[in-house]
């Protein structure tokens, strides 16, 4: 089991965070790379919602798994 609890976890595991303003109907990336570099690696963003930098609505979280890499020829995913 891997823990996905701050920034620099989701980074060393692949994952992607987006955020979701519905309002706006835009999804944004952040850039969990930039946020390490500038000392955030460490912080836990998810338990709050984020803020759209647009309109100012409050937004929803959507963690995003590492994205699959093509099987190998002859090789089915079940």
């Amino acid at each position: 089991m891997i823990r996905l609890d701050t920034i620099r976890s989701l980074y060393e595991h692949e994952h992607q965070l987006w955020a979701h303003c519905p309002a706006c109907r835009r999804w944004a990336a952040l850039n969990l790379e930039r946020m390490i570099r500038e000392g955030q690696g460490e912080l836990v963003t998810i338990g709050r919602k984020p803020r759209c930098q647009i309109c100012g609505t409050r937004g929803v979280w959507q963690l995003r798994p590492p994205t699959m890499r093509p099987a190998p020829a002859g090789v089915a995913y079940i």
